[in-house]
């Protein structure tokens, strides 16, 4: 049998919430699991995610109340370096143990 795959839909949920469930809904009508991740670091969202913004953070050693509070020009540079950095790494990891 075949393992039902895993669809990640990446998203700022704190300007894309509704877009981003309404996507996360399709892919699930298409037969996938779909999870919905929010690297969005402005505000807290409405949607819920199933990674959110501060288990995201976590994962390039910030905290995201720290990442919000910082000027909005350097909190996106440095948040968005930073989770691509890590996004990659991850996703090799993953190619590697399948």
């Amino acid at each position: 049998m075949a393992r039902m795959k895993t669809v990640i839909v990446i998203g700022t949920l704190d300007t894309k919430g509704p877009e981003l469930a309404y996507l996360q809904d399709q892919v699930i009508a298409s037969g996938c699991q779909a999870l919905l991740m929010d690297v969005g670091v402005h505000n807290q969202s409405e949607t819920a995610a199933d990674i959110n913004a501060g288990e995201v953070a976590r994962t390039i050693g910030e905290d995201i109340e720290v990442l919000r509070a910082l000027p909005r020009a350097r909190r996106w540079k440095e948040s968005v370096t930073q989770l691509r950095f890590t996004f990659c790494n991850s996703w090799r990891k993953i190619k590697h143990t399948e």
